[in-house]
């Protein structure tokens, strides 16, 4: 049927009857009309006699601050007044309530000199009484003084020569609280020592580059450069454990990941099983099935973790929750993170099956069915071989 649109006055095609506009956008120009009609109207200035749009709950009646001031009587709140500096005689604006009586801050600072008395502690010649300032201040602590000599006094401070702890050579430097201001010459290589090196070095400290040293990558076997600081300190992916802080180097971060997970594995951790994963555990070891956890395969971009593999059968073995992996008979419509997954099961199962190995796939609201089914497959396999 077709109806007329009551904003654009347009006919559109449309099922429904109680429809009165032809889109969301005219709707809510409509209904923003009626509203602005509801609380805003047009007055007439009482001044000018100009139009002017307006709240209904306001009570302007002109349409400017300059009408405003008119109908209250003040020609001007904010009156200019002109003055005759006190110093230079120059003739200067400024406002009616205003206190100034100079034209600007060189005649007052001139004003302000003149006034003060020739008895007080306070000089005309303000130089004299800066470097008088600065005098005083030779050999003690310059900091924080808000005075021009006090520039002066930093500048007359006495420079001693010093010997750096690190590669004994003499420098410059000044005295602040009777201590010198720095501990080392300056240089890159004696700024991040921490060992003084011995007298008769070889070390060019001036153009000094922190050391490198190779090592062999504990995954993946390449080799790597690590820098080695002054007193031997490794910068590099490392992973601590133990009392004695063993580090185990690798030469990035994706590798640096299989091995934690290596570790954790050492050590008996069990931070990364979920409660399926536990219940099949459990009944794999009634029924003496050998296997082991976390089993990982490398690709070019990424390491990609299963659950379990079964070495005797060559199979491997995935336990999945229904949530977070997306079961089918459940989920219809998947979220951002149910996607993602479901996308790397993908990945994973083809990757399996490139490489020769059997995947199993098990559900948590399935665990007992998909185990006997599992056992049966086992059997299957163990006669064919």
């Amino acid at each position: 049927m077709n109806i007329i649109c009551e904003y654009c006055k347009e006919t559109f095609e449309t099922d429904n009857q109680k429809r009165k506009y032809c889109s969301k956008s005219c709707g809510l120009k409509h209904r923003a009309q009626k509203n602005h009609d509801l609380y805003y109207e047009d007055r007439i200035c009482s001044i000018c006699g100009k139009s002017f749009h307006v709240r209904k709950k306001s009570k302007k009646k002109t349409c400017s601050s300059k009408c405003g001031n008119k109908s209250s009587g003040n020609k001007k709140r904010h009156k200019d007044i002109e003055r005759v500096c006190e110093v230079c005689e120059n003739v200067f604006k400024v406002k009616m309530n205003s206190k100034r009586v100079t034209c600007s801050r060189k005649c007052g600072n001139t004003r302000s000199w003149s006034l003060v008395p020739k008895d007080d502690k306070r000089r005309t010649d303000h130089i004299e009484l800066m470097r008088n300032i600065g005098k005083k201040n030779i050999g003690g602590d310059p900091w924080n003084k808000g005075v021009v000599g006090a520039q002066e006094a930093w500048n007359k401070l006495d420079r001693i020569i010093y010997k750096c702890k690190v590669c004994h050579r003499d420098y410059e430097t000044y005295v602040k609280n009777d201590n010198p201001r720095r501990s080392t010459c300056g240089s890159i290589y004696c700024t991040q020592a921490k060992v003084p090196l011995p007298k008769d070095h070889d070390v060019d400290v001036d153009n000094w580059t922190e050391p490198t040293k190779k090592f062999r990558c504990k995954i993946c076997g390449k080799e790597f450069e690590v820098l080695l600081g002054r007193s031997g300190r490794i910068k590099g992916w490392k992973h601590k454990r133990g009392k004695g802080k063993k580090k185990l180097l690798t030469c990035s971060e994706d590798c640096f990941n299989v091995l934690r997970s290596m570790l954790l594995m050492e050590c008996g951790s069990k931070s990364c099983d979920t409660k399926p994963e536990l219940e099949v555990e459990k009944r794999l070891k009634e029924h003496k099935v050998r296997y082991r956890k976390q089993y990982w395969q490398r690709t070019d971009k990424r390491i990609v973790f299963y659950d379990f593999i079964l070495w005797d059968y060559n199979l491997l073995l995935e336990v999945d929750g229904d949530y977070w992996h997306a079961n089918p008979k459940i989920y219809s419509i998947l979220n951002e993170a149910q996607s993602k997954n479901v996308k790397n099961d993908k990945f994973k199962e083809r990757l399996a099956k490139d490489r020769g190995f059997l995947i199993f796939r098990i559900w948590e609201s399935e665990i007992p069915e998909k185990f006997e089914k599992l056992l049966e497959l086992l059997k299957t396999l163990k006669k064919e071989r």
